[in-house]
């Protein structure tokens, strides 16, 4: 939350959806039975009942929700369809053809290449043992720990 609003403090087109995620609250750090551990406490609950820190954080505060911001532009909104976001899938159905094609050209490869176990001595069967061990392989990786 402090991290977006120095970085994004002041820009009309940027602001918050829903409610905060995760505040942070400060803190000092001091040695274990410190006598200045109350001393300090006693003087920031002063300065929080005196508001004096929610002056400084408007003060720095820029975010539009603030209401220092004025938009720059009176654009109105558009609502999320599938004709919106039908770029983005195709993106992904491509990226996904491209890797399977990609996983095909790699085992047929290896399998062409393959001269290792002497009971394979067609392709066929050269083929099949890789696709056996790719299968072997994502049981091993993936599903062992359950």
């Amino acid at each position: 939350s402090s991290g977006i609003n120095a970085e994004y403090g002041g820009i009309c087109d940027v602001f918050y959806v829903a409610a905060k995620i995760q505040t942070f609250d400060y803190a000092f750090g001091l040695h274990k039975n410190s006598p200045y551990t109350a001393i300090i406490n006693t003087e920031i609950i002063k300065l929080r009942e005196q508001g004096y820190f929610g002056g400084i954080w408007h003060k720095w505060d820029k975010t539009p929700d603030n209401g220092d911001c004025k938009p720059r532009n009176k654009s109105t909104g558009v609502t999320l369809n599938l004709i919106n976001v039908q770029g983005i899938f195709l993106f992904l159905v491509i990226g996904v053809i491209i890797s399977v094609t990609l996983i095909i050209i790699e085992t047929v490869r290896a399998a062409y290449k393959d001269n290792v176990d002497p009971r394979t001595k067609t392709f066929r069967d050269k083929l099949l043992r890789r696709i056996e061990l790719k299968v072997d392989d994502i049981k091993t990786e993936w599903f062992s720990g359950f």
